[in-house]
């Protein structure tokens, strides 16, 4: 029986890759403390600081670290936004205040007027720490979906084609 040496068998290159994407997001998450630690920017309320298109960098903070004129992200706590209650947006917070012991935010996009309602400390779901210009866009061409799929199975397929490649001695 004829055993190859590991380095050279040849493991397809995308396979690779979406291993490696996996673990690169994985990573990302853990050190941002999100599980969502990258977002896709939708519309023009943020302009110019923002643009339909950017993909955007986010970290998990604590109500205490949130300050005036950061960026962050939070779903519309409820009705009277304009938006769907749950939807996520992307703002800046223009003033902070104490409610019953809980911190409400009063936020705005940049290209647009002073948001209808606040928005309590739990609706928010991270702080805005980059951004890349329009990577959101490639990034938009694929289903968020696929691309969990793609790195779930992509270690799983990675190891069956090399345990069929690396033949064990019997």
């Amino acid at each position: 029986m004829r055993v190859r040496a590991l380095a050279r068998t040849r493991v397809p290159l995308i396979t690779v890759f979406l291993a490696l994407g996996a673990v690169v997001y994985l990573s990302l998450a853990s050190y941002m403390g999100t599980l969502r630690p990258l977002a896709i920017v939708e519309g023009t309320s943020m302009e110019p600081s923002l643009r339909s298109g950017d993909l955007v960098l986010l970290k998990s903070v604590s109500p205490g670290e949130i300050d005036f004129n950061d960026v962050i992200l939070f779903n519309v706590p409820s009705t009277g936004f304009g938006a769907d209650v749950g939807t996520p947006v992307l703002h800046r917070v223009i003033q902070r205040g104490v409610v019953n012991d809980q911190l409400e935010l009063v936020t705005k996009g940049d290209n647009a007027i002073v948001d209808p309602i606040t928005i309590p400390e739990d609706a928010v779901r991270g702080k805005l720490i980059s951004r890349i210009p329009y990577a959101g866009l490639a990034l938009g061409l694929l289903p968020i979906a696929s691309l969990v799929i793609l790195a779930i199975a992509a270690p799983v397929f990675l190891g069956r084609y090399l345990l069929k490649r690396v033949a064990l001695p019997e």
